[in-house]
């Protein structure tokens, strides 16, 4: 998976108008390895602390790299897209991570981070908004249901790659039958990745408040152990 994300990297910086399409199908191959590579390590019993971490390692800096490089791609086009690419780049990275700190934090897996909340708040009994639990909630369905998980895992890439393949392939009329596929793969998997970003706003914002609120928790608990 590293491998073929490098050298398709590579090859979109070197001349991407001559080796789009190895580098689009080298990275499309890195990404079926990712669908994969987690239930063969299940299979063969190579689950592993390391092995987790890579694999996000390598999901975060395999989305980003190629939103970075469509970023580049439209160089020509309207500065609008930039700002989206520049957008969809932070939101991840800082979901991401405030996602897994909140996690290391607690001691709780980066998917169980909202039954940790609701113990959290049972303890503290304290009361919540209801924006709050729904976005406890849009998080825990999107780790809890596989199908809509993988749905807006597989969307927000393969919405990606197709605006990847529509910027190669428009102004080419030996491709247009590509070009064609490509525009309705993208009206598929548009809505998944829109999700996928609504989700990752509630996990930052959802991360934030579990640590906080588990901050407040243990230090409410410190407060009347010194008070004993």
């Amino acid at each position: 998976r590293v491998l073929c994300t490098i050298i398709s990297f590579g090859l979109i910086l070197v001349d991407d108008a001559s080796y789009w399409h190895v580098a689009i199908c080298l990275y499309i191959l890195s990404f079926v390895g990712d669908l994969f590579d987690g239930m063969m390590a299940r299979k063969l019993n190579q689950c592993s602390n390391m092995g987790s971490m890579l694999d996000m390692v390598t999901d975060r800096c395999s989305t980003l790299g190629f939103l970075y490089l469509l970023a580049h791609q439209t160089q020509q086009d309207l500065l609008l897209y930039k700002g989206i690419y520049l957008f969809l780049i932070l939101l991840d990275i800082s979901s991401h991570w405030c996602q897994m700190h909140a996690s290391l934090s607690l001691g709780v897996h980066h998917k169980r981070m909202e039954e940790e909340e609701e113990e959290e708040k049972k303890a503290s009994s304290s009361s919540s908004s209801s924006s709050k639990n729904i976005l406890a909630w849009l998080v825990q369905a999107y780790y809890g249901y596989y199908a809509f998980f993988g749905y807006c895992c597989v969307g927000a890439e393969v919405t990606y790659i197709a605006t990847f393949v529509l910027h190669h392939t428009k102004n080419n009329n030996s491709l247009v039958l590509l070009y064609k596929g490509a525009q309705i793969i993208l009206w598929i998997c548009i809505p998944g990745c829109v999700v996928k970003q609504i989700v990752n706003l509630s996990q930052l914002a959802n991360a934030c408040y579990t640590l906080a609120l588990h901050d407040a928790q243990e230090k409410n608990n410190n407060n009347n152990t010194k008070n004993k």
